[in-house]
């Protein structure tokens, strides 16, 4: 195992002659991913659904973390495995018209905006420049 971008593990796995088979850049969020699947079933009933809840879960996760990290997160499946983000995006887009009431802002940042804006700003900037796909503009449903 590597250690790859903010403390995320990547699992390189290599066949009989030492050649690289695959590697898989977040195999803890992939594993946590399978490991929850069954529980999150009755609600969740479609691949398609559990796994943008995933996202948008896997997202502040690495947003809380990033806190901690002055912006820099763990980019998890959301950053690594898809092209398109647009469920994120309106995720946070739905949020915003809440304001301070949302709960990502009342909870994970004590109703604090202006510290939710500054983090949030600080880990799109650390995902724009390390994941895969069109970049993130997250931050602007937030701009006063």
């Amino acid at each position: 195992m590597e250690v790859l971008l903010a403390g995320i593990m990547s699992v390189s796995y290599y066949n009989d002659n030492g050649e690289l088979k695959e590697r898989e850049y977040t195999a803890c969020q992939n594993h946590i991913y399978d490991v929850l699947r069954p529980y999150f079933q009755s609600i969740l009933p479609t691949e398609n659904e559990y796994s943008e809840a995933f996202d948008q879960f896997d997202f502040l996760l690495g947003l809380a973390l990033s806190e901690l990290k002055n912006g820099c997160g763990p980019i998890g499946r959301f950053g690594w495995g898809h092209a398109s983000h647009q469920h994120i995006t309106e995720f946070f887009q739905n949020g915003s018209r809440l304001g301070e009431d949302w709960g990502v802002v009342r909870d994970l940042f004590n109703g604090d905006r202006v510290k939710f804006v500054k983090v949030l700003t600080g880990y799109e900037q650390f995902i724009n420049q390390y994941g895969w796909g069109s970049p993130y503009n997250i931050t602007q449903f937030f701009q006063e």
